[in-house]
């Protein structure tokens, strides 16, 4: 093969890395959105990783022959594009779990507003007093606890929206690295 058809190669996977991300995502997506159960996207996380380690192997293979032919910038370019590569991949993976518990977190204020509104409208009347304060702590109690589930889903909105912000980052970074790769191809 020639450098150019190495190159071209690098492009057409990182294509196909794009098209894992988008399923991966789009996978992600549904689970958080009770479409589908954790085996099915666990199966789909297992798929998605045999796609990226595939990927990053035939990669890795170019980079290294590139090298071996004397094309040490565009050794490098690649080299630095598997790193930016793999630090999206430890984000995604952060993110998510993040994402994850805010979903979570969601879920739990919904449950705690249900077990309110089944309180007040169950009706006590022709009860003792002491169920009349039963009914008050577990109201006060729902209400800590509310305050609770929101000051965490406060938290964990913030952490999502930084590590949101740091794979954009880290993409904008492959973009550049990819356009560097394009000119490395055209210009030689």
């Amino acid at each position: 093969m020639e450098r150019e058809e190495y190159l071209k190669r690098v492009l057409a996977l990182h294509g196909h890395r794009v098209a894992a991300y988008k399923k991966w995502e789009f996978g992600f997506r549904r689970y958080t959105e009770g479409e589908i159960r954790f085996n099915v996207f666990g199966d789909l996380v297992k798929q998605v990783t045999q796609e990226f380690v595939k990927i990053s192997t035939e990669v890795k293979d170019i980079q290294t022959k590139l090298g071996e032919l004397g094309f040490n910038e565009a050794s490098k370019q690649i080299e630095t594009l598997q790193q930016y590569e793999k630090q999206k991949l430890m984000q995604t993976t952060q993110y998510q779990s993040i994402k994850e518990k805010l979903e979570l977190a969601k879920r739990s204020c919904e449950l705690i507003k249900q077990q309110e509104e089944e309180e007040q409208h169950h009706d006590h009347s022709g009860h003792n007093c002491s169920m009349h304060v039963h009914k008050k702590n577990k109201s006060i109690q729902n209400n800590v606890d509310m305050w609770q589930v929101v000051s965490e889903m406060k938290t964990l909105e913030e952490e999502v929206a930084s590590a949101q912000s740091t794979i954009d980052e880290t993409i904008e970074n492959i973009n550049n690295t990819i356009e560097e790769i394009r000119i490395e191809l055209y210009n030689n």
